[in-house]
């Protein structure tokens, strides 16, 4: 089909040229444009007028953002500050950000898990903000009255 539907045929002097409707670019006007995107940054596809299809590790509307999404976008836990690099929040470690640092709580005694800066969940048996504390269960049954 001429000018693939995205433009009219012009003709002068026995030459035909396509005259691509906004948004439509080349000589047939098969290829969608993303001029007004920076051309998707060279780390995306324009699949349609205006809009990108951004590469994998890219986001936002021309592709120039990096998204760390092979990093889980940092776990939520730092900012993106370049193609997958983490900057990681106070507290938080790990290519990702996703180990949570509890050097306060002595690493949680190595009795239990490190969840969040300075949080311990603490393994069955063991308790305090440390889990340094030996939980001991009660020797006598309850009485009820």
């Amino acid at each position: 089909e001429e000018c693939s539907g995205n433009g009219v045929c012009a003709s002068s002097d026995n030459l035909k040229e396509c005259r691509c409707f906004p948004g439509f670019r080349n000589s047939t006007c098969s290829q969608p444009d993303c001029t007004d995107q920076n051309d998707c940054s060279n780390h995306g596809t324009c699949i349609e007028p205006n809009l990108c299809q951004c590469d994998s590790g890219y986001t936002g509307y021309d592709c120039a953002n990096f998204s760390c999404e092979a990093l889980s976008y940092c776990s939520g836990h730092g900012t993106c500050t370049s193609f997958d690099t983490c900057s990681c929040d106070p507290g938080w470690s790990g290519r990702s950000c996703n180990i949570a640092d509890c050097s306060s709580k002595d690493d949680c005694s190595g009795q239990g898990t490190c969840v969040a800066p300075d949080t311990c969940d603490c393994f069955p048996g063991f308790e305090g903000e440390d889990c340094s504390e030996e939980n001991v269960p009660n020797e006598n049954q309850p009485t009820f009255l």
